[in-house]
């Protein structure tokens, strides 16, 4: 625009009467470029000079400006200029929570309460559960678990927003909006239904299914509060809520399709919530529970308790549970915790270290993060029955973790200190706790089949093999599902996978003693066939669905048990013990069997040979047990 265009605009705007009430057919007798002198929002906002009455193009409703940095080109009367670091500011905390809401979304699947649902149940899940008072339930540490899954929040005066100064933050600096989750659950949990994928439980159903795992399940591994309602559960963490329930529905007889279903969406909400970081205290003590009780599998190759193991230990470091009365060491946030959460989080540790040392002694493979603080459990910290309980298993599964005794030339030595610490764990177990029993005889089992890799010209040799023998008898009497003169073993229901694979190695170590000419001449073998069918029956009553490992286990001993050749599975002599397979520790008998039992399988099979031409007794066994146990 020309210098003298733009001062005749001045003059224009200078000289331009004040509005009247005179028609507007007045105003064509104004020039026609202040008439219809415009600026569109963008330049306006840049305060630039706009084109827009001056396109070239009479037709378009964009700017030069507009046209080549592809902006919206709009006039608005009521436009308002902003400022441009508030405009920014507004932009992040837009980016940040369209973040979270994705986060959320992908870590937590479609959990809906029916609408249709009575009132009735929904108090119901909202009340206590039966058989806990009410007083219980609403302790003052109980509000900790419904800030686990809000571990990413700051606390207040920190950084804005945050709802409470007591949660605890993981190593993220990007805090989480927990009103998000909070309204997302709260608008659906009043109406008693809850949804995941294609199952469906009423309010009674979930409250059942609750006082079934904390009756029958919870007293092996008792780290979390029992004090918590199911919907504080669910608020916290989907995927802990989901898995107890998983675990509760293991034997189910009202429902007995309700694990299958279980098993198809509640590893797939597993998975989605680890990809989501930062992970939570409630993801933690899933995972405990997942490797504790596992959904059943056909083999051992698909089971992914292990590798969940290595992801639990690193996570809990991650978030500093290993300091548990530490957590700012963590973070970049001052934080107050009270004894409560404190207690919350040294138990979830303590499980961790717990399950890591029983799921790697059960697979015969090296713990992934042998780590424990001493400080966990001094006795000013147990201040509770179920810390006396965790502080008894610690113990028990830290002399689990023993140097490799395969190749020691000093292990008669080691042996020794070993056997010592077990007898002073002895002496300080309550008897009459049959959970506490069931940890020490798997320590013991786990120390003393090390004896099977000395050689026999070794002093005191068959002494140890005694010793064996009866630490593996009395694993199977403690677990047979009916015992004399008492009421029916619950223990082979609820018993947890680590613990079913300490009584497998017990049975093999029985077949394998039982079938050496040796050892059987010495030995009472009528007591000891007695238990081997007592234990073949236990692992039948421990198998959970059709085809997983235990009743698969339970078909292999009964074969190599009925097979008419006792150098099979051991020798004649005192020699026949010998173990082929030395490279899975403690459970290396078990592999041992196995592939002996998997060789001549193959043998048979190769040359025709069927299970009834061989014994005439055992005729259950799948043929297609080679191709995928183990």
């Amino acid at each position: 625009m020309s210098e003298t265009s733009s001062s005749g605009q001045f003059d224009s705007q200078k000289s331009a009467p004040a509005p009247t009430s005179a028609p507007s057919a007045t105003l064509g007798t104004l020039p026609r470029h202040t008439v219809n002198h415009r600026a569109c929002k963008e330049c306006r906002q840049q305060k630039l000079r706009c084109d827009l009455v001056n396109a070239e193009d009479a037709e378009s409703s964009n700017c030069s400006r507009c046209r080549k940095l592809g902006l919206d080109c709009r006039i608005e009367e009521t436009f308002k200029r902003t400022r441009k670091r508030k405009r920014s500011r507004d932009y992040e905390q837009e980016i940040e929570q369209l973040k979270q809401q994705l986060s959320v979304q992908t870590a937590s699947p479609p959990l809906l309460w029916s609408t249709s649902a009575p009132a009735a149940a929904a108090a119901s899940l909202t009340g206590p559960i039966e058989g806990i008072s009410q007083e219980e339930r609403s302790g003052a540490d109980v509000p900790l678990f419904k800030a686990m899954t809000l571990s990413t929040t700051v606390p207040e005066g920190v950084s804005p927003g945050a709802p409470d100064p007591s949660i605890i933050p993981g190593v993220t600096t990007v805090p989480l909006d927990t009103s998000l989750v909070s309204r997302r659950l709260t608008a659906t949990l009043n109406t008693g239904r809850v949804v995941l994928g294609h199952i469906e439980l009423s309010a009674q159903d979930v409250n059942e299914l609750f006082d079934l795992y904390f009756l029958t399940y919870h007293p092996y591994l008792p780290f979390l509060d029992s004090a918590t309602t199911p919907q504080q559960y669910l608020e916290a963490s989907p995927p802990l809520f989901w898995m107890i329930i998983s675990i509760a529905a293991r034997r189910l007889s009202t429902n007995p399709t309700l694990l299958t279903g279980l098993a198809r969406s509640v590893p797939d909400l597993v998975w989605k919530a680890l990809q989501g970081l930062p992970h939570t205290l409630g993801l933690i003590q899933c995972l405990i529970l997942s490797c504790t009780w596992p959904f059943p599998v056909s083999s051992t190759t698909i089971d992914p308790s292990y590798m969940h193991v290595g992801i639990m230990m690193q996570a809990a470091m991650q978030m500093g549970l290993h300091r548990p009365a530490n957590p700012e060491d963590f973070t970049k946030y001052h934080l107050k915790l009270s004894n409560g959460q404190i207690a919350e989080r040294r138990r979830t540790w303590i499980a961790c270290n717990i399950v890591a040392r029983l799921v790697s002694m059960g697979v015969g493979l090296p713990t992934p993060s042998p780590l424990t603080n001493p400080s966990l459990m001094s006795l000013s910290n147990l201040d509770a029955m179920q810390d006396h309980q965790l502080d008894f298993v610690l113990r028990c599964t830290e002399r689990l973790h023993v140097p490799d005794l395969s190749s020691s030339r000093d292990r008669p030595t080691l042996y020794a200190i070993l056997e010592h610490e077990i007898s002073q764990l002895e002496a300080n177990m309550d008897a009459a706790s049959k959970y506490q029993v069931l940890y020490l005889l798997s320590t013991k089992l786990n120390l003393q089949t090390w004896f099977l890799f000395d050689e026999p010209a070794v002093p005191g040799y068959a002494h140890r093999i005694g010793m064996l023998y009866s630490t593996a008898c009395a694993m199977v009497q403690h677990i047979q599902p009916f015992q004399e003169g008492q009421f029916p073993n619950d223990l082979p229901s609820s018993l947890p996978f680590f613990c079913y694979q300490s009584f497998v190695c017990a049975a093999f170590v029985l077949l394998k003693i039982l079938k050496n000419a040796y050892f059987a001449s010495i030995l009472d073998a009528a007591s000891g066939t007695k238990l081997l069918n007592c234990a073949i029956m236990s692992l039948r009553r421990i198998s959970v669905t059709n085809n997983d490992l235990p009743g698969r286990l339970s078909d292999v001993l009964a074969y190599l048990w009925t097979y008419p050749e006792r150098t099979l599975v051991s020798g004649q002599d005192i020699r026949g013990l010998k173990l082929k397979v030395q490279s899975r520790m403690s459970m290396s008998i078990v592999y041992d069997s196995l592939w002996r039992w998997r060789e001549q399988f193959q043998r048979d099979q190769a040359s025709g040979v069927t299970i009834e031409q061989n014994n005439g007794k055992n005729c259950s066994i799948s043929m297609s047990l080679p191709r995928i146990l183990y």
